[in-house]
């Protein structure tokens, strides 16, 4: 118990982004203490579910200011305001002057960039924040789907944009990758990408039917946790780059794409487990037909 919650404590505090994930594994952390035989174990989960919550408030206030202004510029003028319909109605909503609109598409560190003198100005950091554009999107669902669309080309690649990995003296193009170890990553944007939409779908109607089977199944109770706990942190893993930064979208989305490797390594395994106590059902009901 104390080995899990210190592991989890120091996930949630390894990366600026990774500190939403205290959401799912705070009331985990509680759940195994209920779940544990020993009072010394419950004391453990307990410390440790509170352990958890300080190393996700300890990584959200310690985080770079230049950094966090960077993702908030990045999130309303290479998201927001380019997926928008109306982008000086969007940046009145926001309370900000909407000859901004010409900024729409410029990230901090690209040509062009407003990032210094909206910084400078207060703008960013001051009026949009991160909960600001967290704010817009909840008051605008509809724009969640819409980024969650823009972004599925790229959600579930392992292999970075501007990212080619043969000199210049090989005669390649730019950019070109090796294939000879790209088997998984082919999997990924040839077939998880593919069905991106209802592998979203799916995450989001997982809770639903977890409850379904927490209730069904009494035995497996403590698994159906562990996989909904799995199920919430793959989905805050998404959304926290989809929303909170428009920049380096491939590497940011890497935990997502991890958590979904372990969801298929969970769902193999307990196929594998089903069928194989199906076989044995069959056999069993075999030998007793023989018998009789």
């Amino acid at each position: 118990m104390a080995f899990w919650v210190l592991w989890a404590a120091l996930w949630v505090d390894a990366k600026s982004s990774n500190f939403p994930l205290a959401v799912a594994l705070v009331p985990l952390a509680l759940r195994l203490g209920w779940w544990a035989e020993t009072q010394a174990a419950r004391n453990v989960a307990i410390l440790g579910a509170a352990l958890i919550g300080i190393s996700a408030i300890w990584n959200m206030e310690t985080r770079p200011a230049y950094l966090q202004n960077a993702t908030t510029y990045d999130a309303l003028f290479q998201a927001i305001l380019p997926e928008s319909k109306s982008p000086s109605a969007d940046l009145i909503s926001l309370g900000l002057d909407p000859q901004l609109e010409r900024f729409s598409g410029t990230g901090a560190w690209s040509e062009g960039t407003a990032f210094s003198d909206t910084v400078r100005s207060g703008i960013i950091g001051g009026r949009i924040t991160s909960a600001t554009i967290a704010r817009f999107y909840l008051v605008h669902p509809a724009r969640i789907w819409k980024r969650a669309k823009t972004m599925l080309p790229v959600a579930f690649s392992l292999r970075p944009e501007f990212c080619g990995n043969f000199d210049r003296s090989a005669g390649r193009p730019p950019d070109a990758r090796s294939n000879e170890f790209s088997l998984w990553s082919g999997f990924h944007q040839r077939f998880l990408a593919r069905f991106g939409k209802w592998i979203l779908i799916l995450l989001l109607l997982a809770p639903i039917g977890s409850v379904a089977i927490w209730i069904r199944f009494p035995g497996q109770r403590l698994c159906i946790e562990f996989c909904a706990a799995l199920y919430a942190c793959c989905l805050i893993s998404f959304l926290v780059p989809l929303l909170g930064d428009a920049w380096d979208n491939v590497k940011h989305f890497f935990l997502f794409n991890l958590l979904l490797d372990s969801i298929l390594a969970a769902a193999l395994a307990s196929a594998c487990r089903l069928g194989r106590g199906q076989l044995r059902w069959v056999g069993a009901a075999r030998a007793t037909k023989e018998l009789t």
